[in-house]
């Protein structure tokens, strides 16, 4: 069984030095997803943009803090079939420990997934949004029950 579920995230990229990266304080809703040495995306839910963006403040002296809510689709893998599915879109292995974030080719283009237990959000450039979706029903149709719009995707931070 899997559920695909667009779902809208706020994405806050940061470019700093590793040093002031690993120093910043990640707000409650939010997940610190580490894109290189020099550059953090924090992925939360859309209502938390300013707050994501606010707990960047101080490294815009020396870096750069960048609203990217907007250059994102995501998609929503849930379900005891999720990693099947994501298995059938990436060569991409994912960490048995969760959340985990990898990057990499996704359904034939580049993207970024955010892997938590039984399930797995997608995020591709928002103008590739549409063959995310096309990739999903094509590699995953027999095991999509269901496909919705999601309201929030951070329901609640596990601990």
């Amino acid at each position: 069984m899997l559920e695909l579920v667009a779902t809208p995230f706020a994405v806050v990229r940061c470019l700093a030095t590793s040093e002031r990266l690993d120093r910043l304080r990640v707000p409650a809703a939010a997940h610190a997803c580490r894109v290189a040495s020099d550059e953090l995306i924090l992925l939360g839910p859309v209502a938390a943009a300013q707050e994501l963006v606010a707990a960047c403040s101080g490294l815009e002296a020396d870096g750069v803090v960048i609203d990217d809510t907007d250059g994102f689709a995501a998609w929503t893998l849930s379900g005891p079939a999720a990693e099947e599915a994501f298995a059938r879109l990436s060569a991409i292995e994912l960490p048995n420990e969760r959340p985990a974030f990898v990057q990499g080719a996704i359904a034939g283009v580049p993207g970024k997934a955010l892997a938590e237990v039984e399930r797995i959000h997608v995020l591709v450039s928002a103008s590739l949004g549409h063959h995310l979706l096309e990739r999903v029903a094509a590699a995953c149709g027999d095991l999509v029950v269901s496909e919705r719009l999601a309201a929030d995707p951070i329901e609640s931070k596990r601990a």
